[in-house]
């Protein structure tokens, strides 16, 4: 384990927690503040959004650019005697910012910044948090402190702009729907509540309230309200600028409604001596219930309950990161292994030993003074379990926010994927396995009769006011599939079983997803109407409900008849690479041939668990079990369609009995015949897996105009899947280091430069080389080859790639990051789409492989 420059932070204890002198200078730095109802991003000015849904934004909706371009933020004002600062640097003052003293301090979900300005005599901390539990607010504590040694006359003043609309409304029809605004003064703030949803489909009632409250510590109200931009900032002035400020100008009675929305509370003048504090409290949130916002206000007014409610949101995180730590009495075998074992994914599982500190609020921990200081190498395994933290939480972050609501996003309309919802379910299982059961139940009835999915999942309540996934074809209602979305449930299934041996969830019954999308949205059923339920029926009208076991089989077996002109499975809009989507007529994926092989092949064996002779399916589902030559292309495709027509509308609704022997025979005879079709055809020189064919029937990687074209994708399924040899993994591996290992960055690219586009492939080649799915160094890919070698035995070469993403992440001076694994790194070793990814939930669990490994030896 080697010691990585890290300029931008550094840990303070060890539950996660840790500080910057730097953040500042990062403009695209963000922070998540979250809970189940509300969700935020904040950078270090305090740039950033609030947001319930994509359809309630308090805050304007923010992408990465917008954290240095926008002028939009939460901001504090201090004015003294002509003059104003931003406690927050968002100002155009930047003389007095640059002369600020700047510190972050941060930990699991908690963010707090400080400035202090000697020539002003203040220093002001702003602490920032989202309560754990359903309260929709975010708290935000400003603390102003007189450093200098006379006394300061001061107007705070907080200012915040309120958006108060949905995400699409930032270039559709901006200002008719600022027309809508409908503002409520407050006694503490101002309300807003716009009389329509703004949608030229159909316009709907609003029912949301968007509120900035704020008070005292002494829960005194502000002196003067602006209650819209237009009067806080002037004709001259802006939000860095505003003219009241700038000309001490207070507000006026003035129309208010149908304007830009604005919560600037101006507080009665203070006045401090040398040492002393005054502390203000700013209330932000979104609620359909208009009584909610008073019981809010009462149970955050005072500083008090603020510092109750900030030490009940640590210790909700902090226990939360704890579920995954290394029991203490394993460290010692771990220990006696490193002697053969020396890189750091094994000794980043140790947990510390030093003690925590105390948690705000809670009882201190003992301390045992007779503890000698930590090693140099046990202050390694501290700050690894401390980052270890961060990565631990990342799939409840993605749970809350999907993949659309922090400022770099994949999916700007909201929601997560089908493969985001399977693989966020890994690290919640390992977290919590029995609060799971219902999530992975429900997570079934997307899948369609045909074996695809719906692929865009919504949250919504289910019985007992519990949240459960809610699916809708696509978010843009396009005709289109990706083909690896039949691996993932089972992948996550099986860790389920192994967690629980809870093999009756395989017999629960529940319903198939139905829309106009038919014959694995090839084809669109014209008969279908808007509004119908989505679900599939029998003949006789009545919802049709298969057990999950079904569910799985259907999702395997379609695919193996679905193949292309070289007997591989059709790439259709794409794979695990969504960037491979111009292919679909004729491209096929060698790499996700490999994992239905494998999951073909782990259903067999899951057959032989479950104590049970028959099993009931649909009559259509025998289709599909049919003896044909596996050899015959046009046998395959002929026999798929036969099923697709038989299922296209609805079905029967009648069961038969399947031996159970049997049916594992048949699969197992699929999954050997896949393999060892792989093994034969798709060996290319010098030396590895060729992974696909595109568009125009053509092999995508080996040597071709003698450039080594190799791709990471097509060596992690062969090993995980079991299709390569212990041969082929050691030459594989050989390969890997040579063309995809970055000497200067020091980790693994997704893919070597192909040195041209590939219209007949995907968009991904059209990017520039070194970002996002061409040849970054992708993070979820580079964990799945480490969980596939550590999965094939190959132990060291596992820890050795975890250890190099690790060493990415925290070697700041090129991540530019805080503690969480990105979604990738790019050709500079930035990183990028920090928090909200798969890798995280991979990470995790192939973390915890190992160290049952090393464990073992």
């Amino acid at each position: 384990m080697r010691k990585m420059k890290n300029n931008l932070w550094r840990w303070t204890d060890n539950l996660g927690s840790f500080e910057s002198k730097e953040a500042d200078k990062i403009k695209t730095l963000y922070f998540p503040l979250c809970n189940e109802v509300i969700m935020s991003s904040i950078s270090p000015d305090l740039h950033g959004d609030i947001k319930s849904n994509q359809n309630s934004f308090l805050l304007t909706p923010v992408s990465r650019n917008d954290l240095i371009d926008s002028k939009v933020s939460r901001n504090f004002w201090i004015y003294l005697d002509k003059k104003i600062w931003s406690t927050t640097g968002v100002s155009k003052d930047l003389r007095q910012i640059q002369n600020d003293r700047f510190k972050l301090e941060a930990g699991l979900l908690w963010h707090k910044v400080s400035r202090e300005n000697k020539e002003i005599g203040l220093k002001a901390e702003v602490l920032s948090f989202v309560p754990a539990g359903k309260e929709p607010v975010e708290i935000m504590q400003v603390k102003i402190t007189n450093v200098s040694k006379k006394l300061i006359k001061f107007t705070p003043i907080a200012a915040i702009p309120i958006y108060a609309r949905g995400a699409n409304n930032i270039r559709d029809h901006r200002h008719v729907t600022s027309l809508l605004q409908r503002i409520t003064l407050h006694k503490y703030g101002v309300i807003v509540r716009p009389a329509l949803i703004f949608d030229e489909a159909g316009h709907k009632p609003n029912k949301t309230n968007y509120f900035v409250l704020g008070c005292s510590e002494k829960v005194i109200a502000p002196q003067y309200i602006y209650p819209t931009q237009e009067m806080f900032c002037g004709d001259g002035g802006d939000l860095e600028a505003p003219q009241s400020l700038l000309e001490n100008i207070l507000p006026v009675k003035d129309e208010i409604q149908g304007k830009e929305a604005m919560a600037t509370l101006r507080f009665n003048q203070a006045v401090l001596l040398p040492g002393k504090s005054r502390i203000y409290i700013i209330l932000m949130g979104i609620t359909e219930d208009r009584k909610q916002i008073g019981k809010i206000f009462k149970r955050f007014n005072s500083v008090d309950k603020v510092k109750k409610a900030l030490g009940d949101t640590k210790k909700f995180w902090v226990d939360l990161s704890s579920r995954l730590n290394l029991p203490r009495d394993n460290q010692d075998v771990i220990r006696q292994s490193m002697g053969e074992i020396t890189n750091v994914s094994l000794r980043a599982t140790l947990v510390s030993e030093a003690i925590p500190t105390e948690i705000a609020s809670s009882p201190a921990a003992p301390r045992n003074d007779t503890l000698s200081p930590p090693s140099f190498t046990d202050r390694l395994h501290q700050d690894f379990n401390n980052w270890f933290r961060w990565v631990s939480i990342q799939p409840v972050l993605r749970k809350i926010f999907g993949c659309s609501f922090l400022p770099d996003f994949d999916y700007g309309k909201g929601g997560r994927g089908w493969r985001d919802l399977w693989q966020d379910c890994l690290g919640l299982i390992l977290n919590d396995s029995v609060r799971v059961r219902p999530l992975l139940v429900n997570n079934f009835s997307g899948v369609r009769i045909d074996g695809s999915n719906a692929t865009i999942i919504r949250k919504e309540e289910g019985g007992n006011n519990k949240e459960r996934a809610g699916f809708i074809a696509d978010r843009n209602d396009i005709s289109r599939i990706w083909m690896d979305h039949g691996v993932w449930p089972l992948l996550t299934l099986n860790l389920y079983l192994d967690k629980t041996a809870d093999f009756n969830i395989l017999f629960e019954e529940i319903a198939y997803f139905r829309d106009q999308h038919i014959y694995r949205s090839r084809l669109c059923d014209r008969n279908w109407k808007t509004g119908l339920e989505n679900k599939l029926k029998t003949i006789s009208g009545k919802i049709y409900k298969g057990t999950i076991l079904e569910h799985v089989l259907v999702q395997n077996l379609t695919q193996f008849f679905n193949v292309g002109s070289h007997n591989f499975l059709r790439l259709e809009g794409g794979d695990w690479n969504d960037g491979l989507d111009m292919a679909c007529e004729r491209g096929e994926s060698i790499a996700f041939s490999c994992m239905y092989a494998q999951n073909l092949k782990s259903l067999a064996e899951l057959l032989k668990k479950i104590n049970r002779r028959h099993i009931k399916i649909a009559k259509e589902i025998k289709i599909l079990l049919g003896k044909i030559n596996y050899n015959n292309i046009k046998q395959k495709q002929a026999l798929l369609n036969n099923y697709f027509a038989k299922t296209k509308s609805y079905v029967l609704g009648s069961r038969v009995d399947v031996d159970v022997s049997l049916l594992a025979d048949n699969l197992l005879k699929k999954s050997e015949w896949m393999i060892e079709y792989i093994r034969r055809s798709e060996w290319v020189q010098p030396g590895f897996f060729n992974g696909y064919y595109d568009d125009k029937k053509r092999r995508v990687e080996g040597i071709r105009n003698n450039l080594v074209r190799m791709s990471l994708v097509s060596q992690a399924f062969p090993i995980m899947s079991g299709v390569a040899t212990e041969a082929q993994i050691k030459e594989i591996l050989k390969n890997v280091n040579k063309y995809l290992f970055d000497k200067k960055l020091k980790g693994y690219r997704l893919n070597t430069d192909f040195k041209e586009e590939e219209p007949a492939l995907g968009r991904a080649f059209s990017f520039a080389y070194g970002n996002k799915e061409n040849g970054a160094f992708f993070n979820h890919m580079v964990v799945l080859f480490a969980y596939a070698l550590n999965k094939r035995g190959f132990v060291k070469e596992a820890q050795e790639i975890l250890n190099s993403i690790y060493n990415m992440c925290v070697g700041t001076k090129r991540s530019k990051i805080y503690p969480c694994i990105p979604e990738y790194f790019d050709a500079e070793g930035r990183g990028m789409y920090s928090y909200l990814t798969g890798s995280a939930s991979w990470f995790v669990l192939t973390s915890l492989l190992i160290k049952s490994a090393v464990k073992r030896v």
